[in-house]
């Protein structure tokens, strides 16, 4: 839920974890989800309230994004 408002918490949260707790993987990719859900809730934010110009380079800028994080959880 903390990663809808803001990653910065949880990057540190994990990052320490990471030092002994967790390994590196599982640190990453909870960090990569927590970005991923800030970031998809800032494009409903912004198809909800934005301009038709707004959504249209949000939603290009977002799309990619979306795939390049979905090409890091691959590898």
């Amino acid at each position: 839920i903390a990663g809808l408002s803001d990653v910065d918490a949880i990057t540190i949260s994990v990052s320490k974890l990471a030092m002994g707790s967790i390994s590196a993987i599982s640190a990453q990719n909870a960090i990569l989800i927590a970005t991923l859900s800030n970031t998809l809730v800032k494009m409903g934010i912004a198809l909800w309230t934005g301009s038709t110009e707004l959504r249209n380079l949000f939603c290009l800028a977002t799309v990619s994004y979306l795939l390049q994080a979905y090409w890091d959880l691959l590898l």
